[in-house]
Formats: structure tokens, C-alpha cells, sequence
């Protein structure tokens, strides 16, 4: 019984790899968290900055989001995304 629940949490494990790489895996994904490493932004702050329509950015920022690679804020009715777990006050990054 007990190699079987090793092997069903290693598999759970490999699963939360492979999803956790489609993120890395796209260059518009990987430039969206480059961007988002020096401040919080709006969907239209990040479409501007990186060139990119809304709708499709706003496609990757909700895989993004569903991975837990970013977070949201809301300010009345503006959507600010940042990194998880990611302080901007800290100067050292």
C-alpha cells in the first residue's frame, strides 16, 4: 500500500513540473515576468510595455495566475498582477 501512494505522489509531483515548465516555455511569458520583476502592473501598463494585444497578454497572465506565478490586487476597478512572493522593496534583486 505504501508504494503506491509514494508512486501516486511522485507522479503528482511530475505533473506539477510539466505545468510549471509550459509557464517557462513561452518567450511572451518569460518577458512578462522579466517586466514584472522591476514594479506591479496593470494589463494596460504590461500590453504597452511589451508590446503585446490585451487579450492575448490577458491569456497568459490567467495561465500565469492559475499557476500561482503571479498575484493580483484590485484598486477600485483596475487589476494590478505581480509576482508571487516577490518584494519590491527589496533593492538587492
Amino acid at each position: 500500500m505504501a508504494k503506491i501512494q509514494k508512486k501516486d505522489i511522485e507522479k503528482k509531483i511530475y505533473e506539477y513540473h510539466a505545468e510549471m515548465c509550459k509557464v517557462f516555455s513561452h518567450p511572451t511569458r518569460l518577458e512578462i515576468i522579466n517586466t514584472l520583476r522591476e514594479t506591479e502592473m496593470n494589463v494596460t501598463e504590461l500590453s504597452v510595455r511589451i508590446d503585446i494585444d490585451m487579450g492575448n497578454l490577458s491569456q497568459h497572465l490567467g495561465m500565469m495566475r492559475d499557476r500561482r506565478i503571479l498575484t493580483t490586487r484590485k484598486e477600485g476597478n483596475v487589476v494590478y498582477y505581480r509576482l508571487a512572493g516577490f518584494d519590491y522593496r527589496d533593492s538587492s534583486r
